[in-house]
């Protein structure tokens, strides 16, 4: 499947997410051209996906390496990128193949001495890490065809 936008800037958080977003729900999927979406699933991910990345353009934007190992490369079929000026920092990671794809993903702010929860915005779901591995090995990152995390980053309370 190939998808198309109009604006094709290296920062469009939502024009990659909703095409992760299409790809994942299959060709069957059909979207009008004033935007109206078809299938009830796909509506409902587009508005929790408008109202996660209200606001998360902010700072400085940066493309970020992801690092795969000897026996596993689908680290190359992840995309990733952060924003950030202050805490919290906005972190987006897309697969965009058919199949599951792992990689380390370094960040781009400082991390030491510190425990960081990473929140996804999308499903809710909370993971939290160690700086001092964060800062040394990157941030391991697991996803399934078509996934996508799109995550807010802050120091962890514990």
């Amino acid at each position: 499947m190939q998808c198309r936008w109009q604006r094709s800037e290296p920062s469009n958080c939502f024009a990659t997410l909703l095409c992760s977003a299409v790809a994942a729900h299959g060709p069957d999927i059909v979207i009008a051209e004033r935007g109206r979406v078809v299938d009830d699933d796909l509506r409902a991910f587009y508005l929790r996906l408008i109202d996660a990345t209200g606001g998360l353009r902010r700072g400085d934007w940066r493309l970020l390496d992801c690092h795969g190992w000897p026996d596993n490369d689908t680290a190359r079929d992840l995309l990733a990128w952060t924003w950030h000026d202050d805490v919290p920092h906005a972190l987006v990671v897309v697969n965009l193949s058919g199949h599951g794809s792992q990689a380390r993903v370094p960040l781009a702010f400082p991390l030491e001495a510190r425990d960081w929860r990473f929140t996804d915005l999308l499903d809710g779901r909370v993971f939290d890490r160690h700086g001092d591995e964060l800062a040394s090995a990157g941030l391991y990152v697991d996803l399934p065809p078509w996934g996508s995390h799109l995550l807010r980053v802050t120091p962890s309370r514990s």
